[in-house]
This record gives structure tokens, sequence and C-alpha cells, in this order.
């Protein structure tokens, strides 16, 4: 079942298809997924990118059309779609001579895309190389750029990344998470952000039919990307919030989705509170944020971990993920006998590395 959570807009900015003569294009991904995405980037797009470094891909010439479509609207998987304007060596940035090449590629990429004057953001996150952050210091109080900065609206971004005593000009269409993901009105604390939940849930094959589950649903991101790519019917999320009941409703209890997603109020620990299903997805709670000591987590991701072995159907899959490594580790250790780990990942987010399992359960368990 192909659901429209999405409402990813045609970005009506620039000649994008202009600029496929001239640069390479990248997809910004969530970085350890990098081989993951590239998979998903062949499965549901055609297309067949590789890695140019950590958190990005980079796509091939000659598939020209959907790179163009890619241009036009980000796979919802990634954090946006940009042309490959200019490298510019951390040398250069450290002698003074980095901006004048960085400007003169903006000029033109300016001049080939129409854009002069049009208004942008700046995207250099803290964790970036010295060399990024510096020559995004310079290039905002530069005369000479052609673009019009602008943080508060926008419908450019420049990200600037480091990589091998590089930094790129990352120059594409702006689309906002709130645009992308429309469906997302209320949110709980600590909620994962929806790219890489729906990265995560495409780590598991489409299913025909069945039921996804996710036993610390929060605000239902899970549960809504999955069955919106997997082909699964139903879904429920379970979890001992109350506030998560409320953004659970508002998000997803539409009059298109509620028949599609129920939510339990409950303990995701309880068998009690599950049913079978094909698919279980976790974002386990994790950290000083929850408040909960190292005594109930481990309670909780065991409880949770026994519940997918028990509950999921044959061949069925659980991806799981949280930044606490060893407790993860210790609960799928425990139940090496009914559930077999096919993959481990660590996704770094915001400043947070995660820990993703996927597993089966095996058939004749």
């Amino acid at each position: 079942m192909n659901l429209d959570l999405h409402k990813t807009p045609e970005s009506a900015v620039g000649r994008w298809e202009a600029g496929l003569k001239h640069w390479p294009v990248v997809l910004g991904v969530p970085k350890g997924l990098e081989g993951a995405c590239a998979g998903i980037a062949s499965r549901e797009g055609h297309l067949r990118p590789k890695t140019l470094c950590p958190g990005f891909l980079q796509g091939r010439p000659a598939e020209t059309d959907v790179l163009a479509r890619a241009m036009r609207v980000a796979p919802i998987w990634s954090f946006g779609s940009f042309f490959l304007v200019a490298t510019v060596a951390d040398s250069a940035v450290a002698s003074g001579t980095g901006v004048a090449e960085a400007e003169m590629a903006l000029n033109s990429a300016a001049d080939r895309l129409d854009l002069h004057g049009e208004a942008y953001w700046l995207n250099c996150p803290r964790n970036e190389s010295t060399a990024s952050k510096k020559l995004a210091a310079q290039l905002l109080t530069s005369s000479n750029m052609p673009l019009r900065n602008s943080p508060s609206s926008y419908r450019l971004t420049l990200r600037l990344a480091g990589f091998e005593g590089r930094v790129m000009l990352l120059l594409g269409p702006s689309i906002s998470i709130k645009e992308r993901f429309a469906y997302r009105q209320a949110d709980v604390g600590a909620s994962i952000n929806p790219v890489l939940a729906a990265a995560m849930v495409r780590l598991a094959p489409p299913v025909e039919g069945g039921a996804v589950l996710d036993p610390t649903c929060g605000s239902g991101t899970l549960l809504a990307e999955r069955l919106a790519c997997s082909g699964e019917a139903v879904a429920l999320g379970i979890d001992r919030s109350p506030r998560a009941k409320r953004s659970f409703e508002t998000n997803l209890h539409t009059d298109a989705t509620a028949k599609l997603f129920r939510f339990r109020l409950g303990d995701g620990a309880d068998p009690a509170n599950w049913q079978n299903s094909t698919t279980v997805l976790a974002n386990l709670p994790f950290g000083i944020r929850v408040r909960q000591s190292n005594q109930e987590l481990e309670a909780l991701y065991g409880g949770v971990l026994r519940n997918a072995a028990d509950f999921l159907e044959a061949d069925g899959r659980v991806i799981v993920a949280s930044s606490f490594k060893t407790l993860l580790i210790q609960a799928f250790a425990q139940l090496s006998g009914q559930l077999r780990v096919l993959a481990r990942y660590r996704a770094e987010m915001g400043g947070i590395n995660y820990q993703i399992v996927v597993a089966a359960r095996p058939r004749g368990e």
C-alpha cells in the first residue's frame, strides 16, 4: 500500500536540469548508512550512486533523468540533493585565497542556473572541519556573493562539508522537514530524525500485507515511514506516555490513515500489549533524557526483543536503534538462538552515535 504521507513539493527554484551538464549530483544521507542508502537508491530510484565521503553519495553522470528528479524532489531518505559546484583545499582556506575560489564557483553556478540574488541558507554544522567553518564565516561576510543570505526565509541551501583536506561546496534546493514530513504535526522528546527513520525502515525488505509493530513508538514516525514504503497493511504503536498517545493521534489518526495506525497505551516490554507482526521497529530510549536507570532500560531492551522473538512471523525482521550499544548487543546476544543478526550499522545523527541492528526470526523458530 502506497500511502500519500509525504507532501514533498516540486521545487520552483532555478533550472536544475541545466546543472547536470556541469556538476556532479550529491545526496546527503545519514552518516554510517551510505552503503545502505546506495542500495535503497538502486531499488527505489533506479540510481547507482557511489559513496563520496561519510554522509554523501555521488550520482553517476549517465543517469540524467533520475538525477534531474532527485534535484527537484530529494529522496525522502536523504537530507537533500545538491550540485557539487566546487572543492576548495584547506590550505587555500587557511591562506585566504579559498574565499575567492568559492565566490568564483558560486558565481558560475548562479549564472548557469539563473540564481543571482536568490535567498539561501548556509549550512555548516558544528561538527564540520575547521576549514569548512572558516570558509563559511568568510562567505557570510563577503560582498561578492551572488546569493543573498536569508536564514529565516530561503529556498536554496549552500552546504559546506570537509573531507580529506578539502571543503565541498554543495548547492541545492531547500525543502524543509515540515514540508517533506508533513504528517509530523506533533512530536515528543528525543524523537528520531525522520530522515534517519526513512532510511532505517528500508533496511528490511518490503512485505505484502502483514503488520508492523513499534513497542516504543513515540509520535509514530517509524510506523508512518514503514507503511509508506513496505506494502504492509496495518501498524500498531505501543508507548506508556500519554503525551506520545496524543502526538500519535494528531499525526496518524487522520481521515485517511486512522484505519491503518493503532495506538496502545502501555509497556512495550509487556507481551500482553503485542500482536503477531511481520516487522518490528524500535528506537529504544537511552541516556539521561529518559530518566530511566540502567536496570529499567535493561529490562525494557530484553523484554522488547523477547517479545519480538515470540511475535515475529517466520522470516520477519526486527530493526532496533539505540545509542546504548552495550545493552543492545547484550539483549541480542541473549536471544541469539531465536533472532539471527543480519547486519549492524553505526549511524551518526546530531552528534549522537546510533547503533542499528537488523535481525530475522528464522523459519521453524
